[in-house]
C-alpha cells in the first residue's frame, strides 16, 4: 500500500496532527482499500478540536478530501438514523491518533453498524417504491428497444441496492465501488436474491438482465413484506 497517494495520506495525516488541528486521522476509501486509480482522491476522516466539516486540500498533485469533527461529533453521525458514516472507521486505516481516540471511534462505529435496525416507515416507503415503478420497468421492458430497456433499468440500480441492504438490517454503503457490491453479495439474503442479482449485473443480452430485474425486485418486494410481518412495532 506504500505508494504515492498512501504516503502523501501519511504526510498529511502528521502535519494535522502536528499543527493541533487534529487528534486522529483515518484514511478511508479507495486508497485505503488498495483499490484506487492514478487520478483517485485521497479520502481522510479526522477529530478535531472543532468540527471544520468539508475540506479540499491539493498535496502533491493529488485531491485530499478531508471531513474534521470533534469526537463527540463523529458520535453523533453514528447517532443518526442511518449511520453511513460509520463505515469510513469501520472500513479505514489510523494513520495518526492520540490516546487511542481514533480506535475507540473504529469501536463505536462498529457497535453502530451492527445494531442497525431500519425504521419500519423505511420498508414501507421501498415497497411503495417498487410497486409503483416496477409497471413502468416492464412495460419499458415489453417494448424491446435495448437503449430504453437499459436506460430505465440503470435508472433505480442504485435504489435496488439500498433496498437491498434494508432488507438485511444493513447500513447502506454510501460509495458505488466493488467493496459495495461485495458487501451485496454476501448479504445473508435469499440465496435466490444471490443469483438473481449477479445475472443481473453480468448477462450479456440487456433484456434478459431486465427479466433478472424484474423478478429480483418481485422477490425482494415479498422478502420486505414477509419481514415487515415479524416486525413487534
Amino acid at each position: 500500500m506504500a505508494d504515492g497517494h498512501y504516503r502523501t495520506a501519511e504526510r498529511v495525516a502528521a502535519r494535522l496532527l502536528g499543527d493541533g488541528r487534529a487528534t486522529g486521522v483515518v484514511l478511508h476509501g479507495s486508497v485505503a482499500q488498495n483499490a484506487h486509480r492514478p487520478a483517485s482522491d485521497v479520502d481522510l476522516v479526522a477529530i478535531g478540536p472543532t468540527s471544520v466539516g468539508f475540506e479540499i486540500l491539493e498535496v502533491n498533485g493529488l485531491r485530499i478530501e478531508l471531513i474534521t469533527r470533534t469526537f463527540d461529533g463523529w458520535l453523533e453521525a453514528f447517532a443518526r438514523e442511518v449511520p453511513a458514516w460509520a463505515y469510513a472507521w469501520t472500513d479505514g486505516v489510523v494513520l495518526v491518533q492520540s490516546g487511542r481516540n481514533a480506535e475507540s471511534l473504529v469501536a463505536a462505529g462498529t457497535r453502530a453498524l451492527q445494531s442497525y435496525r431500519p425504521r419500519r416507515s423505511s420498508l414501507v416507503e421501498h415497497v411503495e417504491f417498487w410497486e409503483h415503478v416496477r409497471p413502468k420497468l416492464a412495460e419499458a421492458a415489453s417494448r424491446g428497444d435495448d437503449t430504453e430497456i437499459g436506460y430505465s433499468m440503470g435508472l433505480s440500480m442504485q435504489r435496488l441496492v439500498e433496498s437491498l441492504f434494508l432488507m438485511n438490517d444493513v447500513v447502506p454503503s454510501p460509495v458505488s465501488n466493488m467493496r459495495t457490491f461485495d458487501r451485496l453479495l454476501h448479504l445473508p439474503a435469499p440465496e435466490r436474491l444471490d443469483a438473481r442479482l449477479r445475472t443481473m449485473l453480468t448477462h450479456p443480452d440487456v433484456r434478459t438482465r431486465a427479466q433478472e430485474k424484474l423478478i429480483l425486485i418481485d422477490d425482494l418486494v415479498e422478502a420486505i413484506r414477509a419481514k415487515l410481518d415479524r416486525r413487534p412495532d
